[in-house]
Protein backbone atom coordinates (compact mmCIF):
# COMPACT_ATOMS: atom_id res chain seq x y z
CA UNK A 1 0.00 0.00 0.00
CA UNK A 2 1.09 3.49 -0.59
CA UNK A 3 1.82 6.15 2.25
CA UNK A 4 3.06 9.34 3.09
CA UNK A 5 5.03 9.86 5.96
CA UNK A 6 3.13 12.01 8.03
CA UNK A 7 5.43 11.95 11.57
CA UNK A 8 8.10 10.42 13.70
CA UNK A 9 9.92 10.26 16.83
CA UNK A 10 12.85 9.17 15.28
CA UNK A 11 15.11 11.98 14.36
CA UNK A 12 16.26 9.82 11.26
CA UNK A 13 13.31 9.82 9.83
CA UNK A 14 12.46 13.94 9.39
CA UNK A 15 14.16 14.37 6.53
CA UNK A 16 11.73 11.70 4.70
CA UNK A 17 8.81 13.35 6.73
CA UNK A 18 5.84 14.30 3.16
CA UNK A 19 7.43 11.75 1.50
CA UNK A 20 5.63 8.65 -0.10
CA UNK A 21 6.41 5.26 -0.01
CA UNK A 22 5.33 1.50 0.01
CA UNK A 23 4.62 0.37 3.20
CA UNK A 24 4.67 -3.39 3.75
CA UNK A 25 5.21 -5.71 7.02
CA UNK A 26 7.89 -8.09 7.53
CA UNK A 27 9.45 -10.08 10.45
CA UNK A 28 7.11 -8.00 12.44
CA UNK A 29 8.82 -4.74 11.56
CA UNK A 30 7.20 -2.08 9.28
CA UNK A 31 8.97 -1.41 5.65
CA UNK A 32 8.61 1.97 4.13
CA UNK A 33 10.17 1.13 0.86
CA UNK A 34 11.40 3.96 -1.57
CA UNK A 35 9.37 3.96 -4.49
CA UNK A 36 11.81 4.76 -6.86
CA UNK A 37 14.59 2.21 -5.78
CA UNK A 38 12.71 -1.15 -4.79
CA UNK A 39 14.47 -2.99 -1.99
CA UNK A 40 15.90 0.45 -0.16
CA UNK A 41 14.06 2.17 2.45
CA UNK A 42 13.35 2.33 6.07
CA UNK A 43 12.70 -1.36 8.45
CA UNK A 44 11.63 -0.23 11.65
CA UNK A 45 12.19 -2.10 14.81
CA UNK A 46 9.63 -4.88 15.96
CA UNK A 47 5.97 -3.45 15.93
CA UNK A 48 4.29 -3.48 19.19
CA UNK A 49 1.13 -2.07 18.38
CA UNK A 50 -0.64 -0.74 15.19
CA UNK A 51 -4.04 1.04 14.84
CA UNK A 52 -5.79 2.22 11.72
CA UNK A 53 -8.36 5.21 12.13
CA UNK A 54 -9.70 6.37 8.57
CA UNK A 55 -7.01 7.11 6.49
CA UNK A 56 -4.09 7.15 9.22
CA UNK A 57 -1.89 4.21 10.42
CA UNK A 58 -0.55 4.96 14.03
CA UNK A 59 2.65 2.42 14.69
CA UNK A 60 4.06 2.16 18.00
CA UNK A 61 7.74 0.21 17.87
CA UNK A 62 9.72 -0.93 20.75
CA UNK A 63 11.49 2.54 19.91
CA UNK A 64 10.10 4.83 17.91
CA UNK A 65 6.05 5.98 16.73
CA UNK A 66 5.20 6.53 12.92
CA UNK A 67 1.56 8.12 11.54
CA UNK A 68 1.19 7.53 7.95
CA UNK A 69 -0.99 8.60 5.76
CA UNK A 70 -2.58 5.93 3.54
CA UNK A 71 -2.47 7.59 -0.11
CA UNK A 72 -5.34 6.83 -2.54
CA UNK A 73 -5.32 6.01 -6.29
CA UNK A 74 -1.71 5.95 -6.30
Amino acid sequence: MLVRIISSTNPGIEKYIGEKRRYFKAYGCACLEKLDEPGWGISTSRILEETEEGNIIKIKTKNSEYILEKVEGE
